[in-house]
């Protein structure tokens, strides 16, 4: 063990539990061990109880204390324990339980209660049979301890967590809602309930998180909204504890509260690894909360936030780790993939590579699930060959994928939740095929794989699979059926079990709304509508094109008022008529109308370019408006003909009928959009007409003879902007004439996609982008309005505490915020919790109002 720390620089908020010692310091570390404990960070408390017992020898609790975390908890029962782990700790806990026994002749009566009743949770032997035994015998203990002790917390606390300990993680059966049979959940329930009633309970983070775990599971989670409320701030960084309310928060549909408060966990996580490092079990809790993050923003529509969260975990997942952890953490390698695939990003899922052959057996859930991402992507993308390649090696994959290999939670194992891989693969590649009915029964047995999972938080298969059998179900008209699985997925009607409900998902809203308008169910549209805008108000906006018009405009307007007054002073007149003054005034205002024009072009094509890439989803029509692109940004017009001139046949580029007649949408919104991008290519053709003024360049009479090719840049540049403009337009005109005439947005186009050949926009990014940041983040601290929790190196304990009317938690050392900067690229991550209350709480935000574009988003 580590010599103890001079100063210690965890800020665990104020609890804590009066014990017989006669040591302050003695006591203060008893207090941070049983924190610790609460917390399921077994580790760190048990450091914290042993240097309790080396300012007091005599320590008896701080001896239970040891006894009790290095015992099983609710994540890691007995039987997750390996051999030579299982000996090592009983062993500990036998001398630690003997030590406590020994040194109890002065203790308060409940303190001699806990200490016996501890001595029954060892078992006698190494098997299951006895694990069993000798958890029921510590339950009935702290049963005892708890009739006698009824109004003490820490015993409420213990008692709980003992009876739960009989059924961890099953204390729920998830299709009727009711205790499992056998389990003891009501009794939990009984204690904690009455313990929640009690004063000072809110200040109690061992109730309030027995409390979030015993009901989180159950049919009204709900019921746990206030617990989690006061538990995520009572320990500010206890990671777990701060963590534990999202567990409520994603199953009443509060992802942007779930976002918030992992952020914070991964903050304060991220500093004890910094201090501590990661080699403990621990790191799976770190792990998780990283987990946690990202599946809250992709239920959110933030991917920038969820990438970003993948990236942060990834750092945190080396070989060694994975090697001495396969089984445990091995599993979230493949959390990339998931967030990829949600988010329709095709092309980095066919960018990614498989481990190497020698390393397939250590990342056999990675390489399945990579196979599963490019065969999606192909698939998405229209190449039904390499899709059908891929799914091959998906089956092969999993076949190798160990028994003992879980995913993320000990509750499932990897090599049944890949089994909705398969199916969601297989479902995929039949809809390609034009095999519609038999699509949808892969699909459905998707959805009843997954629904078939044991319960855990995130879901083991991360991207609900009934949304993207909602999606297809309405791109192919069956309207009903699709409005029914996503109203089922919201959790409005009893049609699937609670657990598998996600209210106010943005995705399942999206497709909900637009089968209401379809099936004219207009005022139920209006009531999901509103609950719509508030999910899109979160979400990450493409506003990227808006950008790039406003900038277009911009130098528009440069070259229009440059153009005037060159016009004033001369340009269009013949130099003759001119005075020398007025002649060189002329022409520089013609220059100026040169970079103007050249940005202006620039920044409209590329709009144009980003908005063809919404609707294009074969890759060589992909690949053609990227090279178109990216030449325009390099060298301009020369090259941007160039690129034109490669494309065959050239009415490709001249008239994208052929590309747009393919996309799944209404005829006449097809025969609108034709001539909104033909208009585009005519600004192209505006410049091939301004080709034969060039010459006149040098012309002696200049100002008379170019007037001609400031016409011709303008008709150009006003086109592309029109066009680039234009597809944005009619959520305007919608908006105003709803205002107008009280029209609803129920029945809103459906969002286009490539029919035969991507289908999957709709469920992928419904009315909202990824090109937007969802926000900076920050490890080292978080900032609130008038509550900051971290002082600068500059600010005394009396300046913090006139400032915030709290006692000042220690400074951070100086390596440690070395650390926390250095630590492989964090500075770059920033979470910034600007002004807030702790009732709105905002992270990663940079977020902006959606502006619902004309075409759906990919």
């Amino acid at each position: 063990m580590a010599p103890k720390p001079e100063s210690y620089i965890y800020n665990l908020g104020s609890f804590n539990r009066k014990v017989s010692t006669a040591s302050p310091a003695a006591q203060v570390w008893f207090d941070r061990g049983l924190i610790w404990s609460y917390a399921f960070h077994h580790e760190e408390a048990d450091r914290c109880f042993q240097y309790a017992l080396e300012e007091d020898p005599g320590f008896a609790m701080a001896y239970w204390g040891r006894a009790f975390a290095l015992g099983p908890n609710y994540n890691k029962p007995w039987e997750l324990f390996d051999p030579e782990e299982l000996k090592a700790s009983i062993e500990q806990i036998d001398i630690a339980n003997a030590k406590a026994k020994d040194n109890a002749d002065d203790v308060t009566d409940v303190e001699k209660a806990l200490i016996d009743a501890i001595q029954s949770r060892v078992p006698k032997s190494l098997d299951d049979k006895h694990f069993r035994a000798c958890n029921e015998a510590y339950a009935g203990a702290m049963g005892s301890v708890y009739t006698e002790f009824p109004g003490d917390l820490d015993v409420a606390t213990l008692y709980a967590d003992a009876l739960m300990n009989l059924s961890a993680w099953d204390l729920w059966d998830l299709k009727t809602g009711e205790p499992r049979p056998g389990a003891r959940t009501l009794e939990a329930k009984t204690v904690l309930a009455k313990a929640l009633t009690q004063e000072g309970v809110n200040k109690h983070p061992g109730v309030l998180h027995m409390f979030i775990h015993l009901m989180e599971m159950s049919k009204t989670p709900e019921a746990a909204l206030v617990a989690a409320d006061h538990l995520r701030n009572l320990c500010p960084e206890a990671g777990h504890l701060v963590h534990m309310g999202s567990h409520i928060d994603i199953q009443v549909g509060d992802y942007r509260r779930a976002v918030a408060s992992n952020a914070e966990a991964c903050i304060a996580d991220e500093k004890f690894f910094c201090e501590q490092g990661g080699d403990d079990f621990y790191t799976i809790y770190r792990l998780h909360d990283y987990h946690f993050l990202a599946y809250a923003a992709m239920f959110a529509g933030q991917y920038h936030v969820a990438i970003d969260a993948v990236a942060r975990l990834e750092l945190s997942l080396t070989p060694e780790l994975v090697t001495k952890l396969t089984d445990w953490v091995e599993a979230f390698t493949s959390i990339r993939v998931e967030v990829l695939v949600r988010f329709g990003r095709w092309d980095d899922l066919i960018a990614l590579q498989v481990p190497r052959k020698e390393d397939q057996a250590l990342y056999a859930v990675l390489t399945a699930m990579i196979h599963y991402g490019r065969g999606v992507a192909f698939a998405a993308s229209g190449d039904v060959g390499k899709a059908s390649e891929e799914r091959e090696l998906l089956y092969a994959a999993v076949d190798r994928i160990p028994q003992s290999r879980i995913s993320v939670t000990p509750v499932n194992k990897s090599h049944t939740v890949m089994q909705v891989a398969k199916a969601m693969l297989d479902g995929e590649l039949e809809y390609r095929k034009g095999n519609y009915d038999v699509a949808f029964k892969h699909l459905e047995k998707a959805v009843e794989l997954e629904d078939g999972l044991n319960y855990a938080e995130p879901w083991p298969w991360m991207m609900p699979s009934r949304h993207a059998y909602a999606a297809l179900l309405l791109e192919q008209g069956r309207i009903k059926e699709a409005a029914i699985a996503y109203a089922a997925d919201l959790g409005l009607d009893d049609h699937i079990i609670r657990a598998r409900q996600h209210p106010n998902n943005v995705w399942a809203l999206q497709g909900y709304f637009e089968c209401l308008g379809k099936l004219g169910r207009i005022e139920e549209a209006k009531i999901i509508g509103q609950q719509l805008q508030v999910a899109q108000a979160v979400a990450d906006v493409d506003d990227g094109p808006l950008h790039l018009q406003l900038t277009a405009l911009l130098f528009q307007l440069m070259f229009t008022v440059s153009a005037i007054m060159g016009v004033q002073y001369g340009t269009g007149r013949h130099m003759r008529t001119l005075a020398p003054p007025d002649f060189e005034k002329a022409l520089m205002y013609w220059y100026l109308c040169y970079p103007a024009y050249r940005m202006a072009m620039i920044a409209a094509k590329i709009s144009v370019g980003l908005f063809l890439l919404r609707v294009a989803v074969q890759p060589h029509y992909r690949r053609i408006i990227y090279v178109v692109m990216g030449a325009t940004v390099a060298t301009g017009l020369v090259f941007f003909f160039v690129s034109v001139l490669q494309c065959h046949p050239v009415s490709y580029f001249c008239l994208p009928a052929v590309e747009l007649w393919n996309l799944n949408m209404a005829k006449n919104q097809r025969l609108m959009l034709i001539p909104i991008l033909s208009m585009a290519c005519v600004a192209s053709v505006a410049v091939t007409v301004r080709m034969g003024y060039l010459m006149k360049f040098k012309s002696p009479d200049f100002l008379w003879d170019t007037l001609d090719v400031a016409v011709w840049s303008e008709i150009e540049k006003g086109l592309a902007i029109t066009a680039g403009s234009l597809a944005t337009l009619r959520p305007l005109y919608r908006a105003i004439t709803k205002r107008l005439l009280g029209w609803t947005d129920a029945g809103t186009e459906t969002f286009p996609t490539q029919r035969k050949a991507d289908s999957r926009k709709r469920y992928r990014t419904p009315s909202f982008n990824h090109h937007k940041k969802s926000g900076p983040f920050s490890l080292v601290s978080i900032t609130r309005a008038g509550d900051e929790v971290s002082r600068s190196s500059a600010e005394s304990e009396e300046q913090f505490a006139a400032r915030t009317g709290r006692s000042a938690p220690p400074k951070l050392s100086n390596d440690l915020v070395a650390a926390n900067e250095d630590r492989k690229g964090f500075n770059s991550w920033r979470i910034q919790v600007g002004d807030r209350s702790d009732e709105d709480l905002t992270v990663a935000r940079g977020i902006t109002r959606q502006t619902d574009i004309f075409l759906g988003k990919q």
